[in-house]
Protein backbone atom coordinates (compact mmCIF):
# COMPACT_ATOMS: atom_id res chain seq x y z
CA UNK A 1 0.00 0.00 0.00
CA UNK A 2 2.90 2.31 0.64
CA UNK A 3 3.83 2.06 -3.03
CA UNK A 4 0.30 3.13 -3.93
CA UNK A 5 0.49 6.11 -1.58
CA UNK A 6 3.98 6.97 -2.76
CA UNK A 7 5.74 7.06 0.60
CA UNK A 8 6.26 5.03 3.75
CA UNK A 9 3.60 5.34 6.40
CA UNK A 10 4.62 6.53 9.84
CA UNK A 11 3.85 4.25 12.79
CA UNK A 12 0.91 6.44 13.82
CA UNK A 13 -0.59 6.55 10.32
CA UNK A 14 -3.25 4.24 8.90
CA UNK A 15 -4.53 3.95 5.37
CA UNK A 16 -8.30 4.15 4.94
CA UNK A 17 -9.90 3.08 1.67
CA UNK A 18 -13.44 4.18 0.92
CA UNK A 19 -15.53 3.42 -2.13
CA UNK A 20 -18.06 5.99 -3.27
CA UNK A 21 -20.60 5.73 -6.05
CA UNK A 22 -21.00 8.52 -8.54
CA UNK A 23 -24.71 8.91 -7.77
CA UNK A 24 -24.55 10.09 -4.15
CA UNK A 25 -27.48 11.69 -2.37
CA UNK A 26 -26.57 14.63 -0.17
CA UNK A 27 -28.90 13.42 2.60
CA UNK A 28 -28.97 9.79 3.69
CA UNK A 29 -32.43 8.23 3.62
CA UNK A 30 -31.56 5.15 5.69
CA UNK A 31 -29.67 4.53 8.89
CA UNK A 32 -26.32 2.75 8.68
CA UNK A 33 -27.87 -0.44 10.08
CA UNK A 34 -30.44 -0.49 7.27
CA UNK A 35 -27.69 -0.36 4.66
CA UNK A 36 -25.91 -3.51 5.87
CA UNK A 37 -26.85 -6.91 4.44
CA UNK A 38 -28.54 -9.43 6.75
CA UNK A 39 -25.41 -11.60 7.06
CA UNK A 40 -23.75 -8.78 9.02
CA UNK A 41 -26.01 -9.58 11.98
CA UNK A 42 -24.02 -12.70 12.88
CA UNK A 43 -24.55 -12.29 16.65
CA UNK A 44 -28.30 -11.68 16.42
CA UNK A 45 -30.19 -13.87 18.88
CA UNK A 46 -27.09 -14.98 20.80
CA UNK A 47 -26.53 -14.36 24.51
CA UNK A 48 -23.51 -12.41 25.77
CA UNK A 49 -21.97 -15.69 26.97
CA UNK A 50 -22.39 -17.31 23.57
CA UNK A 51 -20.80 -14.30 21.87
CA UNK A 52 -17.89 -14.36 24.32
CA UNK A 53 -17.32 -18.05 23.57
CA UNK A 54 -17.23 -17.38 19.82
CA UNK A 55 -14.88 -14.44 20.26
CA UNK A 56 -12.43 -16.62 22.22
CA UNK A 57 -12.00 -18.82 19.15
CA UNK A 58 -11.34 -15.96 16.73
CA UNK A 59 -7.69 -15.55 15.75
CA UNK A 60 -6.84 -11.89 15.47
CA UNK A 61 -3.85 -10.43 13.67
CA UNK A 62 -2.79 -6.93 12.78
CA UNK A 63 -2.82 -6.71 8.99
CA UNK A 64 -3.27 -2.96 8.94
CA UNK A 65 0.33 -2.32 7.90
CA UNK A 66 2.64 -4.13 5.50
CA UNK A 67 6.31 -3.27 5.16
CA UNK A 68 8.56 -4.59 2.42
Amino acid sequence: MEQLVGHHLADEQKLVIQVFGTNLNTEPTQSGADLLPDWCNVYEGLTDDQIAEIEKSIVRCDVSRFIE
